[in-house]
């Protein structure tokens, strides 16, 4: 009993001081003192709170893609001498391709083929696979269609220029003929160009 009067008496006190100060005595529960400007810093501390931690999150995604972009510019620094040297391959598979019946068995032709598989050896320990074979099925994102003609329809009918893959990305597409659904004509089952 005596505590409960005690409890009366304070709030009393606190209802007083509040009339002489203009502020609004505290309703139950509320804590001494907590006013509105109370009530407002921490409504301001929780804006700026949440507003720290989302610029830190932020920040931490910011710091992980550039960190994952150094990593992919790292792999991928030397795509563009690589895609440079392809023309260098492209000319010795096309003189491999086109060398004459009667010198084939020549120590110098067979020297050009031997530097080509070199070449070719080397890209593949680099990263660097071949792709693009007539009969493939045609993917707009590995092969880049120059002609349409007979043959399956979207197949890989003829491949002009073989395209490269460099840790599996797409380094060069191949440039290929892709077939539109008519029957080939007897005289054009052969290919403009092949792979190796």
């Amino acid at each position: 009993m005596k505590h409960h009067r005690t409890h009366d008496h304070a709030k009393k006190e606190q209802e007083a001081q509040a009339q002489g100060t203009g502020a609004q005595p505290p309703q139950d529960g509320e804590p001494a003192g907590a006013g509105p400007d109370l009530l407002a810093l921490e409504a301001k501390v929780a804006e700026l709170t949440d507003s720290y931690l989302r610029t830190r999150a932020d920040l931490d995604n910011y710091r992980r893609r550039t960190e994952r972009e150094k990593e992919e510019s790292a792999a991928y620094a030397g795509a563009n001498v690589l895609l440079a040297v392809l023309p260098v391959l492209d000319d010795l598979d096309r003189a491999s391709a086109h060398l004459p019946d009667d010198l084939k068995d020549h120590a110098w032709a067979q020297g050009i083929t031997h530097v080509r598989g070199n070449l070719e050896g080397t890209l593949r320990r680099l990263g660097v696979e071949r792709f693009g074979a007539p009969g493939d099925p045609y993917d707009a994102e590995r092969h880049e269609a120059v002609a349409r003609g007979p043959g399956p329809a979207d197949r890989v009918t003829s491949v002009y220029e073989a395209g490269y893959l460099y840790k599996d990305r797409v380094l060069r597409p191949a440039k290929v003929q892709v077939g539109g659904g008519d029957p080939a004509p007897a005289s054009d089952n052969q290919p403009l160009a092949t792979s190796h």
